[in-house]
């Protein structure tokens, strides 16, 4: 992106529920967005969501869901390896993942080991397709496509 100018076509390629697209997206110069995020003390309770994806996921604390109205659904992203598939899609102490949409069929995430069940599945080169939500309002809720092993 850095030999890109505002107002450049760039080509880009998405994947969405398994389905590859291709886009001219123009660049247009980007708001200062500032973000909060911390990292959350890893311990007995975080658990390694496979390296499938290189991230440590573990339960939303209670007064957490409670607060955003999850009503006991998914699991929050603890940490995400440097150089893991995940790497600039997932932000530690602050995304947590509610659904697997891609591959169907669609499924709530409930637990890590329901995360963990649904990525024991996967081989280097699929793509899982989540649901996240970010604890900052302001940022929502999004779908985040990662390629296994990649």
């Amino acid at each position: 992106m850095r030999s890109r100018r505002v107002g450049d076509l760039v080509p880009v390629e998405v994947m969405r529920f398994g389905t590859k697209k291709s886009f001219k997206v123009k660049l247009v110069e980007a708001e200062m967005i500032s973000r909060v995020a911390t990292l959350p003390e890893t311990g007995p309770k975080a658990v390694p969501a496979a390296g499938k994806l290189g991230i440590t996921v573990e339960a939303v604390p209670a007064e957490v869901s409670a607060r955003m109205k999850l009503e006991g659904r998914g699991v929050r992203v603890a940490d995400v390896a440097e150089d893991g598939p995940a790497r600039d899609k997932l932000a530690p102490g602050s995304d947590i993942v509610l659904e697997v949409l891609y591959p169907t069929p669609r499924r709530a995430v409930k637990s890590v080991t329901d995360f963990q069940g649904v990525l024991s599945s996967l081989k280097d080169g699929d793509y899982v397709s989540l649901l996240v939500q970010n604890m900052d309002p302001r940022v929502g809720q999004r779908v985040v496509n990662i390629r296994v092993g990649g």
